[in-house]
């Protein structure tokens, strides 16, 4: 898969699909009315959850797809020295 996969699309989609305002009206009906009002609207608290969400779903996301992984990390760090 290539890096522009990985590094652009992955985040992009996955932001869309958190951030919808149906996923918004989908997490009240589960966890009720401090996520989002009736109409979709984010409150702070499920703005909070939401990004979250996101940050961890990314992370996911990017090690099944072989995106990053602590080592590749610690590697580049050492090449650039």
């Amino acid at each position: 898969m290539s890096d522009f996969v990985k590094f652009y699309l992955t985040p992009i989609l996955a932001f869309v699909l958190v951030a919808n305002p149906k996923t918004y009206e989908l997490t009240r009906s589960v966890l009720g009315s401090w996520v989002a009002s009736q109409d979709g609207l984010a409150k702070t608290g499920g703005l909070i959850l939401h990004a979250i969400v996101f940050i961890l779903l990314v992370s996911l996301l990017m090690r099944l797809l072989g995106g990053v992984s602590r080592y590749s990390v610690s590697y580049m760090n050492h090449e650039k020295m």
